[in-house]
């Protein structure tokens, strides 16, 4: 069911897609700044009308996706590329960590994919796995689980179609494993 309808400048909206801080609630994107020229670490507040857009701070280079974990903890996938003929071709991405205070970040380690297309990266808030859509050069579509402490992708499936998958997102569970729990704080 649609229950709004937001008409924004377009420039303002997320190509490094955007995820939800579930220690705090603040959305967290990779926006555009005001003029369109550079990538930004921002956050976000949407309303039925409007998305409000709060830069943090500008990035260098190019950006591909961005997840929170369940304790809060911000990573990016920033991505590496050369021109070849009139096409920038990808050729190489990183695992991030950022510094949400302040933009600043820490590479973890190189992914071992080259997304060339949009995709969009999500930590399941059980488990805390961390799954990104990836589009290289030679589209095919897939989907891989990142390792956050070394940063390397594993493919764990190829869409049957080579789809271009963005909006990832793993919902929380519905009840925790084994419920329903025993009864606690009866008075």
């Amino acid at each position: 069911e649609q229950i709004a309808q937001i008409d924004t400048d377009p420039s303002r909206l997320c190509p490094g897609g955007a995820t939800l801080d579930p220690a705090t609630g603040t959305v967290y994107g990779i926006t555009y700044d005001e003029n369109a020229e550079n990538l930004c670490l921002s956050t976000l507040e949407y309303s039925t009308t409007d998305v409000a857009v709060h830069n943090i701070a500008v990035l260098d280079g190019n950006w591909n996706s961005i997840a929170a974990a369940p304790n809060g903890d911000l990573y990016g996938i920033k991505y590496y590329g050369e021109v070849q003929g009139e096409d920038f071709v990808a050729t190489s991405s990183e695992l991030v960590k950022f510094n949400k205070a302040d933009g600043t970040y820490t590479v973890i380690g190189e992914t071992g994919m080259a997304p060339q297309y949009m995709s969009a990266a999500t930590i399941d808030p059980k488990s805390g796995r961390m799954f990104w859509t990836v589009c290289p050069p030679d589209e095919t579509g897939l989907l891989c689980e990142v390792n956050l402490s070394t940063g390397a992708a594993t493919v764990i499936y190829a869409f049957p179609d080579n789809e271009e998958v963005v909006g990832l997102y793993c919902p929380p569970p519905a009840a925790e494993d084994g419920a329903p729990a025993k009864v606690t704080d009866l008075a």
